[in-house]
């Protein structure tokens, strides 16, 4: 793979360079309204998503990935990344704005997604380098490619949507070994063909 290419848009051109020469670091988030974490504090309802750690496990090797859940640890803004990722809900949409703008006031590229992102992609927008609309299984590779080869998107490409759902029976089930001693519940339901229970116990 050339260390530098071009991908044509129309008349537009997006240029990239390289960075695969050393190790890229991605941080991963799972936000949360700060009213909705005192009602689960009081609740005890502490179980988190398993979106971050299932793309996690779909990150290539040569990326060191961290994941912060804020139902149980507070995001640090002041560490550096080639690329930090966010999934809020509505509620939490405007903290998960104020993380990503303090992210990309040093220079960190942001991703967002999530339900929120899907519904409203063209205000979350304003917040992010890129959002991914609707599953981000199936284009994963895309954004960490797009980082890692610097893309510089046209105005109004920074949108990115699969078409498509993710298809379960090919996902990895691993978090590339991200830290779950702390909980004892977790809750996956996107894609799921399967009739479960809405909870599945950690072993």
């Amino acid at each position: 793979m050339p260390d530098r290419w071009a991908l044509k848009l129309g008349k537009q051109r997006i240029c990239s360079t390289s960075k695969l020469e050393s190790v890229m670091h991605l941080q991963l988030i799972t936000a949360e309204d700060p009213l909705t974490l005192q009602a689960r504090a009081r609740e005890l309802i502490r179980f988190p998503q398993l979106t971050m750690p299932l793309l996690a496990a779909l990150t290539p090797p040569h990326w060191h990935v961290s994941h912060t859940d804020e139902i149980t640890h507070r995001v640090d803004t002041h560490r550096t990344y080639d690329l930090v990722g966010i999934t809020a809900a509505t509620p939490g949409a405007p903290h998960a704005y104020e993380l990503a703008e303090a992210f990309r006031n040093r220079g960190v590229k942001v991703v967002m997604g999530g339900p929120h992102a899907t519904l409203r992609p063209y205000e979350v927008v304003e917040h992010a380098d890129i959002v991914v609309v609707g599953e981000a299984e199936p284009l994963w590779s895309r954004v960490l490619r797009d980082i890692e080869y610097e893309v510089r998107y046209p105005v109004g490409q920074h949108l990115l949507d699969g078409h498509t759902g993710a298809n379960v029976e090919v996902l990895p089930t691993g978090g590339k070994d991200l830290p779950l001693s702390h909980i004892s519940f977790a809750c996956q339901t996107a894609g799921c063909t399967t009739r479960l229970d809405s909870t599945r116990r950690l072993e």
